[in-house]
C-alpha cells in the first residue's frame, strides 16, 4: 500500500509505502516542510501505517527534503509524535539524512535523548539503512544490498 500527503498548494511534499518483503513501512520526504499543519498529517501516517502493517521496521528518507523544519513542528514531533510512535512495534528506525545534514543535527540529538524501545540510526544513504534494518530481522533471508554507491 502506498499514499501521498500534499500540503496546502497540492504539492506532494511526503510517500509512504509499506513494503511486506522486507516488512518495513518506508517514507520519503521531498522539498520544504513549511506547514506545520501538512508535517503532523504526514508525520501521522507513519503512525498510521506502522500500527496497521503491525511491522517492526521503518525508514525516514530524508535526501530530498530541503531546509530545515520548523521549530514548532520539531518541538510537536519530540513532544507528541515520537512518543505515539514508540507505542507501535517499530524497533528499528533508520533514519536517512538530507545533504544538509547540520541543519538535523540538533533534532536528531534530542530524537536520541529521547526514544524509549526504539533503536533509531542516522544514515547519509538508503543502501546502509536497509542493511542495517535487515541485519536486526532475525525472522527473514534478506539480501544485504551493496554499498558500493554509498558515499
Amino acid at each position: 500500500m502506498r499514499e501521498v500527503v500534499k500540503n496546502s498548494m497540492g504539492i506532494e511534499f511526503f510517500e509512504i509505502e509499506y513494503l511486506p518483503k522486507e516488512d518495513l513501512v518506508y517514507c520519503n520526504w521531498t522539498g520544504f516542510i513549511t506547514e506545520e499543519y501538512s508535517a503532523k498529517k504526514a508525520s501521522g501516517k507513519i503512525v498510521e501505517f506502522v500500527e496497521e502493517y503491525n511491522c517492526k521496521f521503518l525508514i525516514s528518507d530524508n535526501r530530498n527534503l530541503k531546509g530545515t523544519w520548523p521549530p514548532e513542528i520539531e518541538y510537536w514531533f519530540l513532544k507528541y509524535w515520537l512518543p505515539k510512535l514508540t507505542t507501535t512495534e517499530v524497533g528499528y528506525f533508520a533514519h536517512i539524512h538530507n545533504k544538509d545534514v547540520y541543519a538535523h543535527l540538533d533534532l536528531n540529538n534530542r530524537i536520541n535523548e529521547q526514544k524509549e524501545g526504539i533503536t533509531f540510526q542516522h544514515f547519509k544513504c538508503i543502501a546502509k539503512a536497509k542493511n542495517w534494518l535487515f541485519r536486526n530481522n532475525h525472522n527473514k533471508e534478506i539480501s544485504l544490498i551493496s554499498e558500493d554507491f554509498c558515499v
